[in-house]
């Protein structure tokens, strides 16, 4: 059984990359299919002990009271009985189907003789063993019915699990749901900082980065959020647009290089001559874009541009750790 936390907006996620939970999904398959053939086998040898109360009882009529509704079915019986007599030996095809066909039918006729003259004649000898056979057969069938369905039940699960973070790895570029089961049972992990901070503030994850000049973000309220969808993240409150192409850098060259830090209480760009801090209880709007992410915090009227790797899982650990805060 996987480790599982729950995550807002999602349900259950497995604490296992998506490589482990294909793997896990392609094991319980193959449980799965096992089981199925043991149940298949335990109760098809039920059935057998069960025909054979039917193949005891027909040739020994005279034994037991046979209720007037069997009596055709006595006789449908012998009937097939001496059919599959008369087809045996035959080797070519039309007589070895009809054979075949008349077995499965005298079989059938079997069961409904069990079933419906089991009671009357428990006394002939043989018969109350067979039944005994059969029951516990029967009983051992629905254990490995039950467990099979629950089997089958995880495995749905797993397959629906996996849809969802196939989905959200399509929208995002990575495991985000992966990563959301991590911060959601572990905590937004704590790393030595590169840079001074302030009392009580803790560095959550840093990079390598540059700073380009301002850019232009659209407000919120003037266009669609173009956010991930909750079910993606977890996170109800996404602040910034998902962005095709790269960041739109004027000047063609950045102003700084250095290192960006996400702390508890705001990002913040350490370079080699200047540095920006944006606090996360003043950012408006971001832009994510394939390369780096622009920042509006409020009362600026143009956004800092910050050109980093993985610009779409900085973008998630800032909602995240804003949204928690």
């Amino acid at each position: 059984m996987l480790d599982q936390v729950t995550v807002w907006g999602v349900g259950a996620v497995s604490l296992t990359t998506l490589d482990e939970l294909r793997a896990a999904r392609d094991a319980e398959q193959a449980r799965v299919e096992e089981m199925a053939r043991q149940q298949a086998d335990v109760a098809g040898r039920a059935e057998d002990r069960l025909a054979d109360v039917g193949a005891i009882l027909v040739p020994r009529r005279e034994w037991w009271p046979v209720p007037p509704a069997l009596e055709q079915r006595l006789h449908d019986a012998d009937q097939l009985v001496a059919r599959i007599a008369q087809l045996e030996g035959r080797t070519d095809w039309l007589s070895r189907q009809r054979r075949a066909r008349a077995s499965a039918r005298l079989r059938a006729v079997l069961l409904e003789v069990a079933h419906g003259g089991a009671e009357a004649g428990i006394d002939v000898p043989d018969v109350e063993a067979a039944l005994e056979d059969a029951a516990a057969l029967h009983g051992h069938a629905e254990e490995l019915r039950a467990a099979l369905e629950s089997e089958r039940a995880r495995l749905t699960q797993l397959d629906q699990e996996i849809r969802l973070r196939e989905d959200a790895h399509r929208h995002l570029g990575f495991d985000s749901l992966h990563l959301a089961a991590h911060l959601r049972a572990y905590g937004v992990p704590v790393v030595q900082s590169p840079v001074g901070l302030g009392p009580g503030e803790a560095a959550h994850l840093t990079t390598d980065a540059a700073l380009a000049p301002p850019a232009h973000v659209t407000p919120p309220g003037q266009e669609g959020s173009g956010g991930p969808a909750l079910s993606h993240t977890g996170i109800h409150h996404w602040i910034g647009t998902l962005r095709s192409g790269p960041t739109p850098v004027t000047g063609g060259q950045p102003v700084d290089t250095g290192v960006l830090v996400l702390t508890s209480h705001r990002i913040l760009f350490a370079g080699r001559v200047t540095s920006v801090s944006v606090p996360l209880d003043a950012m408006l709007a971001m832009d994510v874009y394939a390369d780096g992410l622009a920042v509006l915090q409020l009362g600026r009227e143009a956004a800092d541009v910050f050109l980093v790797a993985d610009p779409r899982v900085i973008a998630f650990y800032v909602n995240w750790i804003a949204e928690k805060a």
